[in-house]
């Protein structure tokens, strides 16, 4: 039965446990609502107060006039003429001083308030069937036995009433039975869980890969001149760069970091890589004024940064804004001037990435770089060149002959490492299922940042499960009380922990944490760092500010871990990293550019003989930050091929890998044939992928540019224009009849992410390049086509005027009616009937 008393619009009367059957809902389609008659039940019943839950306070009236001799109160949740909270607090307040007891406590509780963006196109009606593979998987289910099923429940009880039910056993062994089908059940538990995930794993191998080409490019071979743009380093690397550049017919110029800015002719050209108006005078100043076309730009600042050995905090956050700070401020400008032929983009770091086992440290200050241009790759594919890590004991000239090599012609290859005269390229490759050595003690402690999310709880109640007695936890904020409830339960099981108001990110709050512990706590073993913040957007839309928020706990806050553990014996030092540092991410370039770090530092650590494991996770389905995701980010993730991570399986992987020897780990659940991105990283993984889903998703993209091939010139307009339309359709999750072709993009709901993804899908499945800025350049998808047709395919100008179709009027038109309130409803017929009164007497007269 229902918990509340329900009343029925199919009877009018008191709903029964009929609402739990299907009949009763299909009455509820076929048959006529019973408003009237439920209203009537409602005052029999003697309720005062109604409260209607809608945008519009349409229903109110309608009740009104079922009970006219009611006075009541009668209490709107919305209404189109007040902003949201006035209104419900109006009804809220009007609730309280009619008796109504309000716990205003609860109310006013310190809770995170946000708004919640709601989709700026109309909701559509739209038919949903089950689809072919919920059907598969109904029909799998079903065809499991009952002890099966029973033993995926964990029904103890059922499967021993099962077993005594079929056999004749002795009291001595139905005795035995529970215990012996709970060990059972433990069993097969755990094995359904192993054998979920071990498809999960993932790793990075750096491949020795001589080049092809000759190891020295003469003129012949190069590029037309051009002029390249080169942020110098002060060892002189890039200058013995430009040097081979201008043997070769190009202009060079080179750009020195410094706290101001010269950039005068015959002068040492010197701009501040946290200002991003000295990127936009450098190019107005000097590129605009000369004829030759950008031809690339390489960016050597990282090689300026402090030494891991040498690494304080404010030389860190020195270090990411000559990393990162200048590349974004770089980037944001290349893009803004959009270049006719979009230049080159490379990022040259030296020893921050981990390629060999002898590789004595990793440059880890440098190493978030390679985490931001992986997103640049993604959001600007126009301008990615790639990224190339030189030998830390390499000689000068050597490192710039390679980078001549490799921005000459790189083969393809946009991950690259030199050590020991050997070129090296970087690859996903699948691993094995780790196998977990540690067990967790009950005469030691463990610290958790970010223990106050809902992740870091879950991983709190794993920890005691797994024998934790002593645990610390940190958050920024003070314990609420849903969390302290949490905390209780917890300690009731004899486990004591310590809480902590504490920014990871801040020296002086860990050093004070760590002296806490170590006055008041078991000896520290083992550290889980999953404090995180996002804050995600384009790199067109980021600033500074924006990164340094979300860098600050990653980055700062891992090397405070690190500094304050180096002569501790934990057990494990776990960092919670992101697939977004592997894989790359759109709209996560500072998320990306923070958990590399995490990935170089547990490197770093592994060197040092100290714990430390980064794990590259995917999303997490039901905590964590990703469950901030919006739909739309969700499902542009599921089309990639990517699956949620079930909180169940993310602690499985965890216990698998406590206390691994590994350094870093990919745990991605992710079907590779559906990743649309071509990147070298993962073409091991993609040869791999069965060749007729190659062969099949390859023959569909050709097919439809052999289609627009052979039809002719008018035809291809509205073929190209249906297969816009069927793209964007598919960015937004509507249907293509549902898309005006004159309607703009966000009046349809399509975001920043959404406009690269679109992009990125009109490029593969026309073979073409179209600019970052499409969307917002070409807001409609009659503008895109006029566009790409005639600008990029080179047809003629589409003439073709696109008018509403009939249909489309009247939906409007109907739309717009059912969206009035029965008052605005009867005072627009009034007006239509005054004027046919009017228009009748005019013509009788």
């Amino acid at each position: 039965l229902p918990q509340l008393n329900i009343v029925s619009n199919v009877t009018g009367k008191l709903i029964t446990q009929e609402i739990a059957t299907a009949q009763y809902w299909c009455r509820h389609l076929q048959q006529p609502v019973r408003f009237a008659v439920g209203m009537e039940t409602l005052d029999q019943l003697g309720y005062e107060i109604f409260v209607e839950i809608g945008p519009k306070p349409t229903l109110l009236a309608m009740g009104r006039q079922c009970l006219p001799q009611k006075e009541g109160i009668w209490l709107t949740s919305l209404h189109p003429k007040h902003s949201d909270w006035q209104q419900m607090l109006l009804s809220l307040a009007k609730l309280y001083v009619s008796g109504v007891n309000v716990d205003w406590s609860s109310f006013d509780r310190d809770y995170a308030r946000r708004r919640v963006g709601l989709p700026t196109y109309p909701f559509q009606r739209q038919r949903y069937w089950v689809d072919g593979a919920t059907n598969k998987h109904k029909i799998q289910e079903q065809s499991q036995t009952s002890i099966v099923n029973l033993l995926n429940q964990g029904n103890i009880e059922q499967l021993t009433h099962l077993l005594e039910k079929g056999n004749n056993f002795s009291p001595e062994q139905r005795t035995l039975l529970p215990d012996l089908l709970s060990v059972l059940v433990q069993q097969h538990q755990q094995e359904l869980k192993a054998a979920s995930i071990k498809n999960w794993f993932y790793y990075l191998e750096w491949q020795a890969k001589p080049r092809h080409l000759p190891t020295i490019l003469k003129p012949t071979q190069t590029p037309k001149p051009g002029i390249w743009l080169i942020l110098a380093d002060q060892q002189g690397v890039g200058q013995r760069l430009a040097k081979l550049l201008e043997k070769l017919g190009h202009r060079c110029l080179l750009v020195f970091a410094g706290n101001t800015y010269n950039i005068e002719e015959n002068a040492t050209w010197v701009i501040d890589p946290s200002r991003p108006d000295h990127f936009e005078i450098l190019l107005q100043k000097t590129l605009s004024t000369v004829n030759f076309p950008l031809q690339g730009v390489v960016h050597l600042w990282s090689l300026e940064a402090t030494p891991t050995e040498n690494l304080t905090i404010p030389a860190l956050g020195q270090a990411q804004i000559l990393n990162c700070g200048s590349v974004l401020h770089l980037v944001q400008t290349l893009v803004k001037h959009n270049w006719l032929v979009s230049p080159q983009l490379w990022l040259v770091t030296k020893g921050a990435v981990a390629v060999e086992p002898s590789d004595k440290s990793i440059a880890v200050a440098q190493s978030s770089v390679w985490g931001l241009g992986k997103v640049i790759a993604w959001e600007h594919p126009q301008l990615w060149g790639g990224m190339i890590d030189l030998a830390p004991d390499g000689l000068l000239d050597d490192a710039a002959t390679r980078l001549l090599e490799e921005i000459g012609n790189s083969e393809g290859e946009d991950h690259l490492a030199f050590r020991g005269g050997q070129r090296y390229m970087a690859r996903l490759k699948q691993s094995r299922v780790p196998k977990s050595q540690v067990q967790l003690r009950t005469d030691s402690s463990y610290l958790i940042t970010g223990g106050l999310g809902a992740l870091g709880l879950k991983i709190a109640r794993w920890m005691v499960e797994q024998g934790a007695k002593h645990l610390i936890l940190t958050s920024r904020h003070a314990v609420s009380i849903e969390e302290q409830e949490t905390l209780s339960e917890i300690e009731k099981t004899g486990v004591k922990i310590l809480v902590a108001q504490a920014d990871v990110s801040l020296q002086e709050d860990m050093v004070k944490l760590f002296e806490e512990i170590k006055a008041t706590m078991p000896p520290l073993r083992g550290i889980i760092h999953a404090a995180g913040v996002l804050n995600d957007g384009i790199l067109q839309s980021q600033n500074w500010e924006r990164f340094t928020q979300t860098l600050a706990p990653k980055v700062q806050g891992t090397w405070n871990l690190h500094t304050l553990t180096q002569k501790l014996p934990l057990d494990f030092f776990i960092l919670f990293s992101s697939a977004a540092s592997l894989l790359g991410s759109p709209g996560q370039g500072n998320y990306a550019a923070a958990n590399a770090f995490m990935d170089a530092l547990a490197q770093y650590r592994q060197r040092l003989g100290l714990a430390g494991l980064s794990i590259n996770w995917g999303q997490w389905a039901e905590t964590g930050m990703s469950t901030n995701l919006n739909s739309h980010h969700q499902a542009r993730l599921t089309a990639q091929g990517f699956s949620p991570i079930a909180s169940e399986q993310g602690l499985q992987v965890l216990e698998s890998l406590l206390g691994s020897n590994l350094a870093q780990i990919g745990v991605l659940p992710v079907n590779w044939s559906l990743f649309q991105q071509k990147l070298p990283l993962l073409s091991d993984l993609m040869s791999e992928i069965s060749l007729p889903e190659i062969v099949k998703q390859t023959a569909k993209r050709h097919e439809f540019l052999e289609k627009l091939e052979k039809i002719s010139i008018s035809d291809r307009q509205d073929v190209l224009i249906n297969h816009i339309q069927e793209q964007v359709s598919k960015v937004l999750g509507l249907k293509s009849s549902q898309l005006k072709l004159e309607q703009g993009f966000a009046d349809m709901g399509l975001d920043s992410l959404m406009a690269i993804e679109l992009r990125n899908r009109l490029e593969n499945s026309l073979g073409i390049s179209l600019p970052t800025t499409l969307v917002f350049e070409y807001p409609t998808i009659k503008n895109m086509t006029e566009y790409i047709a005639t600008k990029i395919l080179n047809w003629q100008p589409i003439v073709t005027e696109y008018l509403p179709k009939p249909e489309d009027k009247l939906a409007v038109i109907l739309s717009e009616i059912e969206q009035l309130t029965e008052a605005e409803t009867q005072s627009a017929i009034a007006k239509e009937m005054a004027g046919l009164e009017s228009l009748l007497k005019g013509n009788s007269s």
